[in-house]
């Protein structure tokens, strides 16, 4: 487009999305945008200078000279010149000769990197330059479309390449066994790579044997052929590394690929490892005669090869009997420490005489174990005062209670009437005194009074039993027993018990140590507990006293031991809970731990 064609906008507009919008290598972009935005500005030259965000030095990307400028202004400096251009965007540089250099910020698809392309103009005024960054600054998106277009050409790429992955995967987890899996892996690949054989060798016992080959059911390994095609996957496997002949990369070395290539006439042959924990286990091998593979392929291949291989290693695995499995599996491991011969038989001797010699001189912890129950130091009975009705119950088994709370009401109603009753006693009996000590009835009087004395005694129990009426919790405790809803308005008896109540703050354990330990504890011992309900967690203690007799149990005898706790109470604690205790009792050797019993009964059996 000549200079005096920029105003038709429309048809470059088309020219510069035709630029855009093809698809290209990155730097034949910048060489044809500059090209599109010299034609638009009339620059003789233009420049594509870029830098990183967080540097200063500019470095040239792209260069385009349109036409021979007036200016003689050598490469070099008009370099420089875009710099200071490129530091002032926006503002024109003046390169002599009327000419000057006009910097404008190109936007990019992210902000890692500044670019600014610098057009070196001649001959224009001030108002045209600035008509001219104008139109720049409007252009100067193309670069972002651009990346977008790129960005999303990547995407569609990807997106086939994984969906070709799938589609090659997908038969083969449909198998379940592994000469069947491994023949559909090379049948698919060999389909859709168009390649006239894929081969797969797996690892086994220090080099690589030939598993299947495409289209083919059933292949004799001892052919020249298979052995050749072998010692080509073991030399892609030694490398670890994908293997492509005629070869791209030399330090990959390729050298039974071209002898197998040349014996079977295969003009591109690739082999990639497949890998497992961290190593190569097996190689699949392409061969193709015509068309050489492309990078995107071997991309393809790399990722189908990545995504089989737990699952064909899997399948490996299981068709073969469990005990083969773990019997190879240990002893690829002792092999590897002791030699591959007698593998077995110096295992054998060295664990025996490890675990003697651990039985022997290995000391831990002996301790006593037993049953335990927690029992409660203070316990509490309370019974009914006196003849009469539970009116309410306002606390039951298994409450917490505090000093003072209220329990448990009487029904009250009777001793309020003889409450009435004796106090009214007291005061006529009063009045039979005062009336007595009138008439000078010295011997009434005296009577009178002894009446009063006899009803107030009476009133004073009417009253005590009233405030008995209501039972209260003794001291802070746990109702342990108590369930008296069924006897609301039923009549009870004095003496009849109520509440048992346990002090929660001094619990103790209570163990039963079978006789033939009891040598081994001592007061002052400490020990641990693990309760039946909450076994995970344990809970120190320490002998305090020990019963002097043995009490029958079962089939022989026990002691009961007190054991207190040395730290804090645990609020759910309850008294009558179970565990199982364990008492230390020093270090013991394993062989006198593991053999005392059987020493002991030899003993007795064979004393006479």
């Amino acid at each position: 487009m000549r200079d005096d064609q920029i105003e038709d906008l429309g048809q470059y507009a088309e020219q510069l999305d035709a630029v855009v919008q093809a698809e290209q290598p990155v730097a034949e972009f910048w060489e044809r945008l500059l090209e599109s935005y010299c034609v638009l500005s009339g620059a003789k030259r233009a420049i594509l200078l870029v830098t990183k965000k967080a540097e200063t030095q500019w470095r040239k990307a792209a260069y385009h000279e349109r036409e021979a400028a007036v200016v003689e202004l050598p490469l070099a400096k008009f370099q420089q010149l875009a710099i200071k251009a490129a530091a002032s965007v926006g503002k024109p540089v003046p390169a002599g000769a009327g000419a000057v250099a006009l910097g404008v910020s190109l936007r990019l698809l992210t902000d890692e990197n500044t670019c600014v392309a610098v057009f070196l103009i001649e001959g224009r005024d001030d108002e045209a330059i600035q008509s001219i960054l104008e139109r720049l600054q409007l252009v100067s998106t193309a670069p972002r479309v651009y990346q977008l277009q790129q960005s999303v050409r990547t995407s569609h790429q990807d997106a086939d390449k994984f969906a070709k992955v799938l589609d090659l995967i997908a038969p083969i987890h449909e198998e379940d066994r592994f000469v069947a899996a491994g023949l559909t892996l090379c049948n698919t690949v060999a389909t859709r790579l168009e390649c006239e054989r894929v081969s797969l060798g797996w690892w086994e016992r220090g080099y690589v044997r030939l598993q299947a080959v495409s289209r083919m059911e059933k292949f004799n390994r001892q052919m020249a052929a298979a052995q050749t095609l072998e010692t080509a996957m073991d030399e892609a496997l030694e490398q670890d590394t994908e293997v492509l002949w005629p070869p791209v990369d030399s330090s990959v070395i390729a050298r039974d690929h071209e002898k197998y290539a040349q014996a079977e006439g295969s003009g591109n042959v690739l082999s990639i490892p497949l890998r497992g924990n961290g190593e190569a286990l097996a190689v699949l091998t392409c061969e193709r005669d015509v068309q050489p593979f492309t990078e995107l392929e071997v991309q393809q291949l790399r990722l189908v090869t990545d995504l089989c291989t737990p699952r064909l290693t899997d399948l490996k695995d299981r068709d073969r009997w469990i005990g083969s499995r773990c019997a190879d599996g240990a002893k690829r491991r002792c092999a590897s420490l002791l030699g591959p011969e007698h593998t077995w038989a110096k295992v054998l001797t060295l664990g025996m005489a490890a675990l003697l010699a651990v039985l022997i001189f290995v000391k831990v912890d002996y301790r006593v174990e037993s049953d335990f129950i927690l029992r409660s130091d203070q316990v509490a009975y309370l019974t009914t005062p006196f003849d009469g009705y539970i009116e309410t119950v306002h606390l039951e088994a298994p409450a917490k209670v505090k000093q003072g709370d209220l329990l448990l009401a009487l029904q009250t109603d009777e001793l309020l009437l003889q409450e009435a009753a004796e106090l009214a006693n007291v005061n006529a009996y009063a009045r039979q005194a005062e009336r007595a000590l009138a008439q000078n009835q010295l011997a009434d009087m005296q009577i009178a009074e002894a009446q009063v004395k006899q009803a107030e005694a009476r009133l004073a129990i009417v009253r005590n039993q009233l405030g008995q009426a209501e039972i209260r919790a003794p001291f802070d405790a746990v109702i342990i027993e108590g369930d008296l809803n069924e006897l609301l308005g039923k009549p009870i008896e004095k003496g009849s018990p109520l509440f048992k109540l346990a002090q929660l703050s001094k619990l103790c354990v209570e163990a039963k140590i079978d006789e033939r330990n009891v040598h081994e504890v001592a007061l002052e011992q400490p020990g641990e507990i693990a309760f039946i309900s909450q076994p995970k967690f344990k809970f120190p203690v320490k002998v305090t006293q020990m019963e002097a007799a043995a009490f029958p149990e079962g089939e022989g005898n026990t002691f009961q031991v007190r054991c207190d706790f040395t730290e804090a109470v645990q609020p759910w604690w309850r008294p009558g809970m179970m565990g199982v205790c364990k008492i230390e009792a020093g270090k013991r050797r394993l062989l006198w731990i593991f053999g005392h019993r059987t020493v002991d009964f030899f003993r007795l059996w064979l004393w006479w």
